[in-house]
C-alpha cells in the first residue's frame, strides 16, 4: 500500500494521455485541408491513419486507466503497448508533438516497466461485461468522430447535408453498402474512409470475440475445470457448502503442487471464497500457503465465507482472523426421530399432510417420466421468487440445476391428484455421507406439512442408504457472542439480527429450522486475511450475495416501501 499514491498518479497520468490522444485525433483539422497541415507530415493519408491510431490508443488508455490503478496485468500490458504507440506517433508526426506530454509518457512508460511485478492481478469473469461496455463506447465515439469528419469533408466539397444524413453515410461507408458514393472525393480523402472502415471492422471483430469467448472458449475451459472440481468436491468436500463450488457463478483457483482448489468471486480487492478450501487434510498447509501467496501477488485480501471448524486451527496458524457468522442446524440421522415435545409442531404438520393424502417422491430431472414434475417444480420456484420482497441471493446459495443435476437429490410432495405441492433440493457433502437441504420451495396455498413431510421422509431414505448426517444449513447471525478482539463487529451483527428483519428475516429463518430440534447447532465462521475485520470485508460479504449493487437494491427498496405504497 506504500506505493498507492504513485499508482494513483500513474493511472491519472494515463487517463490524461488518453484524453490528449483522442483530442488530437478529432476531425476538426479537416476544416482546412491546406499546405500548412501537409507541411508537417509526409502525406494526408498518413495523417488520417495517424489520427485513427491515436483515437484507438486514446480509448484504450481511458477505458483501462481504472483497471491499471487496480493493478490488472492485462491493463498493464495494453497500456505499455498504448504508450509505445503514442510516443511513436508523436515522434513520426510533429504536428501533434507536445514536449510536456511526450516527457510525461516516457516517464509513465519507464515506471510501468520498472514496476511490472506490481501489476499481477488477473482478469475476472465479471470483466467480460465491462469489456462489452468498453466496446460499445468505442463504437459510439468512433462513429460520432467519423460523422463529424465526414461532415467536415462534405463542407469542403460545398455539400450541405444534415447530421442524420452524414450519420447514415458513415454507416453505409463502414459497412461497404455504398462505396461508389466516394467518387467525388480525392484519393487522399478516400484513405480517410478506408482507414475508418478498417478500424470499425477491427472493433467489430474484437466485440464478437468478447461476446463469443465466454460462450465458446471459456465454456470449454470451465467445463474441464468443473470436471476437475467435482472430483475434488466428491473426495474432500467436508463443508456442506462444498457442492456450491460447481455453480456457474464461481471462479476456480487450483493448486499447482497438490490436489486442491477453492471456488471464489472477486469483489473489489477482496477474493471471496465459498466455504472452506477443498483438499486432503495432509495437503491443506501447502494449499493454503499457495492460496495466500497468490492473493498477495495479486494484492487481494482473502475472505472465506461459511467456514466449518475443520481447518480452523490451520487458518489461525496462518494469521487469519476468525469471526462467527451463525450456526448450522445439523442432524444425526442415526438417532433423529419425531419423538418428544421439541418436534411437536413438525409431527403435527406431518400428520396433517398424511391425512391430506400427500406423498413424497424422489424426482429424477433427467428422466422423461418425471419431466412434467420438473416443469411444475420450475413454476413453483418462479412463483416463490416473484413473491419475495428481496432479490434472490447468489454465491452462497445454490440453484435448482434441473438441466444438470449431477449428484443432487430432488424430493417433491405430491397431492392425491399427483400435483406437485412443494420440493426440496439436497446437495451432497462428506463423500455423500451428508446432505444439505439447499433449496426448499412450497406452492402458494399448499396444505400444512408439505415441507416437513419432504424433509423427514428424505431423512429416512438417506438413513436407509447409510447416510449419517443432514443439515438444514445456516441460521445467519444466530448466537453471535462478542469477544475481546471483535466486540464492535459482533455487537453490530447482533444488532442486525435483532433489528433488521424487515430486509432479511433472520429470526423467522432460525425459528423455521429450530422447530425440527436439530441434533446440534454447529458454529460457522468468516475467515479473513489480513486482519482486522473492516468495512471492506462487510461490503464484500453483502456484494457477493447480491445480483445487483447494494445502492441499486436500496433505491428499489425505498421506492417499493415508501413511494409505491404511498401513491
Amino acid at each position: 500500500m506504500k506505493w498507492l499514491p504513485f499508482r494513483m498518479i500513474i493511472a491519472i497520468s494515463v487517463l490524461l494521455i488518453g484524453i490528449k490522444n483522442i483530442w488530437v485525433a478529432l476531425p476538426f483539422k479537416y476544416i482546412d485541408l491546406d499546405d500548412q497541415i501537409l507541411s508537417h507530415t509526409f502525406k494526408l493519408n498518413e495523417l488520417v491513419i495517424h489520427d485513427h491510431l491515436s483515437f484507438i490508443v486514446g480509448l484504450i488508455m481511458i477505458l483501462l486507466s481504472y483497471n491499471l490503478f487496480r493493478k490488472n496485468k492485462t491493463a498493464w500490458f495494453l497500456q505499455i503497448i498504448g504508450l509505445i504507440a503514442s510516443i511513436s506517433l508523436q515522434v513520426m508526426h510533429r504536428i501533434h508533438h507536445n514536449p510536456i506530454f511526450l516527457f510525461l509518457e516516457v516517464i509513465v512508460l519507464f515506471y510501468l516497466l520498472l514496476n511490472a511485478n506490481a501489476y499481477s492481478r488477473r482478469t475476472s469473469k465479471r470483466s467480460y461485461k465491462t469489456a462489452f461496455v468498453y466496446i460499445f463506447i468505442s463504437f459510439f465515439v468512433l462513429l460520432t468522430s467519423s460523422v463529424v469528419g465526414i461532415a467536415v469533408l462534405a463542407a469542403n466539397h460545398k455539400t450541405n447535408e444534415a447530421f442524420f444524413a452524414n450519420f447514415m453515410q458513415t454507416l453505409k461507408i463502414v459497412f461497404f453498402i455504398e462505396p461508389t458514393n466516394l467518387s467525388q472525393y480525392s484519393f487522399m480523402e478516400k484513405v480517410y474512409f478506408d482507414s475508418l472502415t478498417g478500424i470499425f471492422w477491427t472493433l467489430l471483430f474484437i466485440a464478437l470475440f468478447v461476446l463469443l469467448k465466454p460462450i465458446v472458449i471459456d465454456r470449454k475451459i470451465n467445463s474441464l475445470q468443473k470436471e476437475k472440481a467435482k472430483e475434488l468436491v466428491d473426495a474432500y468436500g467436508q463443508n456442506p457448502m462444498s457442492y456450491l463450488a460447481l455453480e456457474d457463478d464461481k471462479e476456480y483457483f487450483f493448486s499447482k503442487s497438490v490436489k486442491g482448489f477453492c471456488a471464489y468471486t472477486i469483489v473489489g480487492d477482496v477474493m471471496v471464497i465459498c466455504g472452506d478450501i477443498i483438499c486432503a487434510p495432509n495437503d491443506a498447509t501447502i494449499f493454503l500457503a499457495e492460496l495466500k501467496n497468490n492473493a498477495s501477488s495479486n494484492q487481494y485480501s482473502l475472505l472465506l465465507e461459511n467456514v466449518t471448524d475443520y481447518f480452523l486451527p490451520l487458518y489461525q496458524q496462518f494469521q487469519f482472523g476468525v469471526l462467527k457468522c451463525g450456526e448450522d442446524a445439523n442432524f444425526n440421522l442415526d438417532t433423529y426421530s419425531l419423538k418428544g415435545g421439541e418436534v411437536a409442531k413438525v409431527r403435527a404438520a406431518i400428520n396433517h399432510a398424511n391425512k391430506a393424502g400427500i406423498s413424497v417422491l424422489e424426482i429424477k430431472p433427467a428422466s422423461a417420466e418425471h419431466h412434467h414434475y420438473v416443469m411444475e417444480m420450475s413454476k413453483i420456484s418462479d412463483e416463490w421468487l416473484n413473491s419475495k420482497n428481496s432479490p434472490e441471493l447468489i454465491f452462497m446459495l445454490g440453484k435448482n440445476n434441473f438441466h444438470l443435476p449431477l449428484d443432487r437429490r430432488y424430493f417433491a410432495a405430491l397431492s392425491a391428484n399427483n400435483e406437485v405441492l412443494g420440493y426440496v433440493v439436497f446437495n451432497p457433502y462428506k463423500a455423500k455421507k451428508g446432505y444439505i437441504a439447499e433449496i426448499t420451495r412450497r406452492k402458494n396455498g399448499a396444505p400444512q406439512g408439505v415441507l416437513e413431510k419432504i424433509l423427514y421422509d428424505a431423512f429416512q431414505i438417506f438413513k436407509s442408504e447409510g447416510v449419517t448426517e443432514a443439515t438444514l444449513g445456516l441460521s445467519p447471525l444466530y448466537n453471535i457472542t462478542p469477544n475481546k478482539d471483535l466486540d464492535v463487529t459482533a455487537n453490530l451483527m447482533n444488532y442486525i439480527y435483532e433489528h433488521m428483519n424487515n430486509f432479511y428475516n433472520f429470526k423467522a429463518l432460525h425459528h423455521a429450522k429450530e422447530k425440527y430440534a436439530p441434533t446440534e447447532w454447529a458454529p460457522r465462521y468468516y475467515v479473513f486475511y489480513p486482519q482486522p475485520f473492516n468495512p471492506i470485508y462487510a461490503y464484500s460479504i453483502i456484494r457477493s450475495q447480491l445480483p445487483q449493487k447494494p445502492s441499486v437494491l436500496l433505491l428499489d427498496i425505498i421506492k417499493d416501501r415508501y413511494f409505491k405504497r404511498r401513491f
